[in-house]
Order: C-alpha cells, then sequence, then structure tokens
C-alpha cells in the first residue's frame, strides 16, 4: 500500500496574517505572547485548507486511516505553535504529525517524513526544498493578486528583514470564500458551523456548488513542473520556431523528469488503489499547458512511458490558463511561472514553484534591479558626501581667511584643520557613504 504524505507549513494551513503582522511590527516576544494567549482561540482557514481538508477526506474514501498523511512543517516553536496543533483538533483534522523547528528551515524534514509535496507560504524554503530534489510550491495568497511574492518573502516565521511592509487584509481571503468561512476575524466564527467545518456534530462537508463535492481535483503546468525545463530553455533561447522543431524531432523520447513527477505518480497510485477495488475515484487531474500541436505528442508519449494516465490534458497554445482552471474546478494549479499564477490565484488556489530557466531569469533580473538601485544609492549619497565636503571646504576657507584678515596676517588655519581633519589642504573623507 503506497501513502502519499504532504508537508504544509501552518501559515499555509491556516490564516496567520494578523499574527505575521504581530511579528513584523512588535517582534518575536511579543508573537509568542499573542500566540500563547489565544492559543484556544481556533485559526481561520487559510489559502491550503481546502486541499488539506480534500486529501484527508481520501482516506474515509478507501476505508484506510493513513494512506494519505499530512504532517504539519512549521518554524514555530512547540510553544507557540499549540495554537496550531489546537486548530487542528478544532476542525476536525486528522493531522497528527509536526515538526515545529523553531525558525530553523523545515523542509530538512521531509526526507525522514517521506513527503511528496511541500506547501508553504515562504518562496525560500520552497526553493531550497526543490534543490533538494522535492516537491514544492509556494502557495499564492489571494492577498497577493496584484503582486508575487518574492522568495524568502513573507514566511511564516521569516527574518525581520525577510518580512514585507504592510499590514493584513481586512477582508476575507479566497480561501475562506471556498472553505465557507465568513470575513473579518482571525478566528473560526458561527459561519465555520454553518459550513461544516470543526462543528461539534461532524457532519460531512456539502458539496460544493458545482457538484465535486469531496472530489479533489489537481492541476500541473507540465514543463519546469512535472517535467524539466529543457524544453522551455529551448523555446527561451531559440524561439518558437526552434523549440516546435525540437520537439517534433523528439517526439519519441521522454522529456526529462521534473520535480513534481513523484508526487503525480503517488496520486496515479491512489488512482489505481481505487480502480481496483471498484469504487469511484476521488481524485481528477489535469496537465494544462500552454503548447499545442506538433509539441503535443512528446508529452503524450512520455507520460504513457511513465505508466501514468491524467483524466485531462488542456494543451492551450499560449491562452490564458485561468478560465481554464475555472472551468476544470481545480483545488490547487502548480506552475512554474509567476504571471500564470498571479493569473490563477483569483479563482483556484494557487503553487508557484519556483524552478527552472523562468525563475532564474527573473532571479536575475531582480538582482540586477537590486544591484542597479544599490548603485544609485550609493552614489546620490556619495554626491551628497561630496557637495557636503565641498560645503565645509567653502566655508572653512572663508573662516580661516576672516581669522587670518582679523589677526593683522598672523598664522593661518589649513582648511583641512578648521573643517575636521584630513589631508592638509583637502576637504575631509566621508568613507561612511561607500559603507552605505
Amino acid at each position: 500500500m503506497n501513502t502519499l504524505t504532504v508537508g504544509i507549513s501552518s501559515s499555509a494551513l491556516f490564516d496567520l496574517a494578523e499574527s505575521d503582522r504581530v511579528y513584523r511590527e512588535e517582534g518575536v516576544a511579543a508573537y509568542a505572547k499573542y500566540q500563547i494567549e489565544r492559543e484556544d482561540d481556533p485559526l481561520a482557514p487559510g489559502e491550503a485548507f481546502p486541499l488539506v481538508r480534500k486529501l484527508l477526506h481520501i482516506n474515509a474514501a478507501l476505508n484506510a486511516e493513513e494512506q494519505v498523511d499530512v504532517v504539519l512543517l512549521s518554524r514555530n516553536t512547540a510553544d507557540t505553535g499549540l495554537r496550531v496543533f489546537n486548530s487542528i483538533e478544532h476542525h476536525r483534522l486528522p493531522i497528527k504529525r509536526a515538526a515545529f523547528t523553531g525558525g530553523a528551515p523545515p523542509y530538512k524534514y521531509m526526507g525522514p517524513f517521506e513527503c511528496q509535496l511541500f506547501l508553504s507560504t515562504d518562496g525560500e524554503d520552497v526553493a531550497e526544498a526543490l534543490n533538494l530534489g522535492f516537491a514544492a510550491a509556494s502557495i499564492v495568497s489571494a492577498r497577493q493578486r496584484g503582486a508575487q511574492q518574492p522568495a524568502g518573502a513573507g514566511g511564516e516565521f521569516a527574518s525581520a528583514s525577510q518580512r514585507p511592509a504592510g499590514t493584513a487584509s481586512q477582508h476575507a481571503s479566497a480561501c475562506q470564500q471556498r472553505a465557507g468561512v465568513g470575513a473579518g476575524s482571525e478566528f473560526a466564527s458561527a459561519s465555520l458551523q454553518q459550513a461544516g467545518v470543526g462543528s461539534q456534530s461532524g457532519a460531512a462537508s456539502q458539496p460544493s456548488a458545482d457538484g465535486q463535492g469531496n472530489e479533489l481535483r489537481i492541476a500541473f503546468d507540465g514543463d519546469a513542473v512535472l517535467f524539466s525545463d529543457h524544453a522551455e530553455r529551448v523555446y527561451q533561447e531559440q524561439g518558437i520556431g526552434e523549440f516546435a522543431a525540437s520537439e517534433k524531432a523528439a517526439a519519441n523520447q521522454p522529456l526529462p523528469v521534473g520535480p513534481f513527477k513523484p508526487f503525480l505518480e503517488a496520486l496515479h497510485s491512489l488512482q489505481e488503489e481505487f480502480r481496483q477495488g471498484g469504487q469511484p475515484c476521488p481524485i481528477r487531474t489535469a496537465l494544462v499547458t500552454a503548447r499545442s500541436a506538433p509539441a503535443h505528442e512528446r508529452v503524450v508519449k512520455t507520460l504513457r512511458a511513465w505508466g501514468v494516465r491524467l483524466n485531462e490534458s488542456l494543451f492551450l497554445g499560449g491562452r490564458t490558463k485561468a478560465a481554464f482552471l475555472e472551468a476544470f474546478g481545480a483545488d490547487v494549479f502548480f506552475d512554474d511561472q509567476a504571471e500564470h499564477c498571479r493569473l490563477a490565484s483569483s479563482l483556484v488556489t494557487t503553487g508557484h514553484v519556483p524552478h527552472g530557466v523562468n525563475n532564474e531569469q527573473r532571479a536575475s533580473a531582480s538582482s540586477t534591479a537590486a544591484a542597479g538601485q544599490g548603485a544609485a544609492q550609493v552614489a546620490s549619497a556619495s554626491d551628497a558626501a561630496n557637495e557636503a565636503s565641498e560645503d565645509s571646504a567653502e566655508k572653512a576657507t572663508s573662516a580661516s581667511s576672516a581669522a587670518a584678515a582679523g589677526q593683522g596676517g598672523g598664522e593661518s588655519h589649513p582648511a583641512s584643520e578648521v573643517a575636521g581633519g584630513g589631508e592638509s589642504g583637502k576637504a575631509p573623507a566621508w568613507p561612511f557613504a561607500r559603507r552605505a
């Protein structure tokens, strides 16, 4: 029996926006005090909450206690994390395992827990997990629709320097709307009970408006997600014509493996469990890719070589993906391109996979922009310093001239001495301007 294990951060599972504000504005001690004082107040669902609830429902459908396992991987301490576990119990999520790392990277426990996927709001942790060969995605918050959050920012327990400025949103997040939770509070309210989430009766959740109920629908991009970014590099470096010709020539050669292949295989194994048992399968998968003919053939033959079947495959030829994801009814969508994620996040829970050439280019562009900004700041500071030095020299020269006149031609004082030191006859240096 194969087990699907998903690691998730507490900030992806629950809405920690207000807690995060306290951490950023008041520091670690205030954050710890805030969480401990409220540890009996349940946290409201976060962006990935509906996805986790459907994942865990698979166990009930298979009558297997731990066919699907969700593990909490959190940068909290066990002390501040007690509120998270209490919230898990309140919402009746059968999550039993956790690693609280006290600010250390939590992804290092993916191997021992045998996780096939890591979901977090910390882009830096996600990038490091991908570098170690694990499937990982940064959950794009509905509050980030206007701008994709950079890697390393906004983590649940990141350093203060990594935290973006701003305050918690006062409006309900998309995840709360999908879970049937009202706006206005970080804590669970009566609306949770109305939605069948965490109710004392433990009643099953009601089917969604489209009738899919507890069916789990997962959509994947192809290149740099299921497959490597090899073909994408050809497209970026040589253009669409060479890309199409290259893919057609290599149609019978399976694409190199991407970071999400093991996760897809684990999902496929679960689907096979249902098929072999003659049960309706509550898992549905889709490929949603910008590829079109003739580049589709290599994809189909690659999946065939892997022994994996997706329920649906959408070859969009560059069309915007968001409307197709909505039509599919995706519970989550994984894509390597930040813009695709931004557009999709208003409709479905979206995981950004910071992997491959597109993200390398984005990181390079960000570094170049940062370097340019830093150079401009240094130049500006240097210019200001030079102007200040010139002003000081002028004032010192005037002062020394006045002093010489007042003393009737006595010994003059170099401008450097009057201005505060430095080489004789030169304005004082401003080394701190270069160290800024």
